[in-house]
């Protein structure tokens, strides 16, 4: 997200989904999951917050992050949620056998690491 990011935006942050961020926003959104196995955006807009987990979450950053024509996200975006997010655990299911596991995390540079939340 970062490498995509257009440069000095800071329209994304980041929290694991263990940590006292995501226990506030887990008060405020029931849905928010309690495995750590899953995307999670939350949007802040215009006074608003909208929830987005799993596959709609990676479709709004995709979107976001304007990867691709909007077309696309938008037309994925309108599957059914099952349908949509049986794709998305497919993809995690298989991942490290098509990208490789690796054993740390990147630390984030000295510019992002206050986009850190804990």
């Amino acid at each position: 997200i970062l490498a995509r990011e257009p440069e000095d935006s800071g329209s994304f942050w980041f929290a694991p989904l263990q940590g006292a961020t995501a226990a506030r926003v887990r008060a405020r959104w029931p849905a928010f999951p309690d495995d750590v196995d899953t995307v999670v955006l939350l949007e802040r807009r215009d006074g608003e917050e909208r929830l987005y987990l799993r596959s709609q979450a990676v479709l709004r950053i995709a979107a976001l992050l304007e990867l691709g024509h909007p077309l696309w996200w938008s037309a994925l975006a309108r599957l059914p949620r099952w349908l949509s997010d049986a794709g998305y655990r497919a993809f995690a299911a298989s991942r490290y056998r098509l990208f490789g596991r690796v054993d740390s995390c990147a630390l984030p540079s000295r510019q992002h690491r206050d986009r850190v939340l804990a």
